[in-house]
C-alpha cells in the first residue's frame, strides 16, 4: 500500500489551518489530519485530542527517550511532536496524511519519509504582521518572536516540494486541492 503524506508548512497566521479544514471537508474519509503532542497550555475552545494531545514537559521528554515521535521540535518555547502511531494508524486505513507543521519538523520528516511538502507563503510581510497582531491581541513580544520565526521559515521555503502564495484563500486552496487530488488518484 502506498503511503501518501503531505506536509503543509508556513509561518503562523498564513492560513494553513483554514486550508487544511477545507481539504478535510472536501475529502471526508480520504484525508487524515494527524493529532500531534504539545507542551503548551490548552487555549479556549480546545480540548484533549483537538487539536493536540497536551502533555507536561516531563512526559514529553520521557516519550522522546522512548522514540515515540516521528519528529519533534521546540517552537516558540513549547515542544511539539508527531507520534509515530498517528502516522501508522492513518496509513493502515489507506488515508492520505495531511499535517500542519513547522519547518524544523518538516525537515526531519523529509529525511525519513517519502512525502510532499507544500510551503504556504503570505502575500507580503505586512499582511502577515496584520494577521499575527489580530491573533496575539497586539502582544509585541509574541509578534516579534513569531516574525523572527516567520523570516527563518520563509528563507527555507525552497526546501519544500511546492510553494503556494496565499494572497487569496480561494486561489491558494484551488492550487492545494489540485495537488491533493493528483495524489489521491495515485492511491
Amino acid at each position: 500500500m502506498q503511503k501518501a503524506f503531505f506536509l503543509i508548512v508556513g509561518p503562523s497566521g498564513v492560513g494553513k489551518t483554514s486550508l487544511i479544514k477545507r481539504l478535510l471537508a472536501d475529502f471526508p474519509n480520504k484525508i487524515y489530519d494527524t493529532i500531534t503532542c504539545t507542551t503548551r497550555s490548552m487555549r479556549p475552545g480546545e480540548q484533549e485530542g483537538q487539536p493536540y494531545y497536551f502533555l507536561t514537559d516531563q512526559r514529553f521528554m520521557e516519550l522522546t527517550k522512548e522514540s515515540y515521535f516521528a519528529e519533534w521540535a521546540v517552537v516558540h518555547g513549547y515542544k511539539y511532536g508527531t507520534p509515530k502511531e498517528e502516522l501508522e494508524k492513518a496509513w493502515k486505513k489507506g488515508f492520505l496524511i495531511i499535517m500542519d507543521i513547522d519547518i524544523q519538523g518538516a525537515q526531519t520528516l523529509m529525511k525519513n519519509y517519502d512525502l510532499v511538502s507544500i510551503f504556504i507563503h503570505p502575500p507580503h510581510i505586512d499582511s502577515l504582521i496584520k494577521r499575527l497582531n489580530q491573533r496575539d491581541d497586539g502582544k509585541a513580544a509574541n509578534l516579534e518572536k513569531r516574525m523572527e520565526t516567520a523570516i527563518k521559515e520563509i528563507d527555507l521555503a525552497h526546501k519544500c516540494s511546492y510553494e503556494i502564495v496565499n494572497d487569496n484563500l480561494e486561489d491558494a486552496y484551488a492550487q492545494l486541492k489540485k495537488l491533493v487530488e493528483e495524489s489521491l488518484n495515485r492511491l
